[in-house]
């Protein structure tokens, strides 16, 4: 075994043009599979983790079908807040509004384009929730009253800057405020970067008094709980609607899901012409070494010898050209994770999932050294005296 072992490595270092031709071939194929991979996992951890991180949101409770605000507010943080599993409880209300840049040409269209509005605990979300670790310019809101931080989309589309006077219209409730702009945020998500958000005191003259909220976002210290949560929640009595995390994306995950499976068929198409093309290359060095082969019969080598040469050669480039292609592909997923590509309508990220790797390197590896088994057994297969005769 040891002297097939060393005959087959001593005949591969010598092949350094078909070593480099099975490296391109493995490293397209790997790299391939590790960047479809590293997108649906970047979407995944952006939809499952960053998102929610950033919106504070495990579970999230909003007022009963048909009703703007909850009726019993204050009631149900409580019986939120005395559940064990419960973090705290966030407190936000939305209005649509149209904005007005004080001292800025706006179009008629920009100026009457209906802007959300939160009105948010500057206090919770600093603590609970990430858009206050998310500002970019400016400081984000400490409480103080007429003051309103803006998302990046909205500043870059206003031309807006901090320091900045912006006249609020709340035009369902005939209201309007002056507001300065404190801070500009961008979360990297176009549901908060394209928002206002206003101090929680300052919606209350909006809404007719303290405790009118429309929404509630319940954070826990395991977001894995949530369904033990909700179900808590439906025991004390809550009627309103009650959402986890994962109900609230469920339509963005079934996207995901349905994306895996097209991009699973893609890398598995990948791994398999690598491995067809390493079979390939196998075949041809067979033809090549037809006169070696013979040698060797004459001898006195078995055909079992000549099959363990062959597929010993398979084994040892799969090695080496596995090593060098995922190395090559994680580094290449890292280096994107490090710099996400921004696109018009979203950030691609990327991540690297070294589960699917490790799975991608070994059905490459099985791949590789199944698609060297006929190359193998036509070699051993060779008459003598045909072999010999071989140019």
């Amino acid at each position: 075994m040891i002297d097939v072992l060393y005959l087959a490595y001593k005949d591969v270092v010598k092949q350094r043009r078909l070593l480099a031709i099975v490296f391109i071939a493995l490293t397209i194929g790997m790299c391939n599979t590790a960047i479809t991979t590293g997108v649906m996992k970047g979407f995944e951890k952006y939809v499952t983790e960053d998102l929610v991180d950033v919106l504070g949101a495990h579970i999230i409770i909003l007022p009963a079908q048909g009703n703007e605000y909850f009726k019993n507010a204050q009631s149900i943080i409580d019986k939120a807040e005395s559940i064990p599993d419960v973090k705290t409880v966030i407190v936000r209300s939305y209005f649509l509004t149209s904005v007005q840049v004080i001292g800025k040409q706006m179009t008629p269209e920009s100026r009457n384009s209906m802007i959300e509005v939160d009105a948010v605990d500057p206090d919770k979300e600093s603590d609970d929730a990430g858009i206050a670790q998310n500002i970019i310019a400016g400081k984000w809101l400490d409480g103080e009253p007429g003051e309103i931080v803006a998302g990046k989309i909205f500043a870059d589309l206003r031309g807006l800057e901090v320091g900045d006077l912006i006249e609020v219209n709340f035009r369902n409730k005939g209201i309007k405020k002056i507001f300065k702009v404190k801070g500009i945020v961008e979360a990297g998500f176009e549901g908060i970067d394209i928002n206002l958000f206003m101090n929680l005191e300052d919606s209350y003259e909006i809404m007719g008094g303290p405790g009118r909220y429309n929404y509630l976002s319940i954070k826990l210290y395991d977001k894995d709980k949530s369904d033990a949560v909700k179900s808590a929640l439906m025991s004390e009595g809550i009627s309103e609607t009650i959402m986890t995390w994962d109900e609230s994306l469920s339509f963005a995950k079934n996207i995901l899901d349905m994306f895996t499976l097209v991009l699973f068929v893609v890398s598995s198409i990948a791994i398999f012409t690598a491995a067809l093309s390493v079979a390939i290359l196998m075949y041809i060095n067979v033809l090549h070494k037809t006169k070696t082969i013979g040698t060797l019969k004459a001898i006195g080598a078995s055909n079992n010898k000549i099959i363990m040469l062959f597929l010993t050669e398979s084994i040892i480039i799969a090695i080496f050209g596995i090593i060098f292609a995922s190395l090559i592909a994680a580094g290449l997923v890292m280096l994107l994770s490090q710099n996400p590509i921004d696109i018009s309508a979203a950030t691609i990220r990327f991540y690297l999932d070294t589960d699917s790797l490790v799975k991608s390197i070994l059905a490459a590896f099985v791949a590789i050294v199944v698609s060297g088994i006929y190359p193998a057994y036509m070699a051993s297969k060779l008459e003598v005296i045909e072999a010999m005769r071989y140019e």
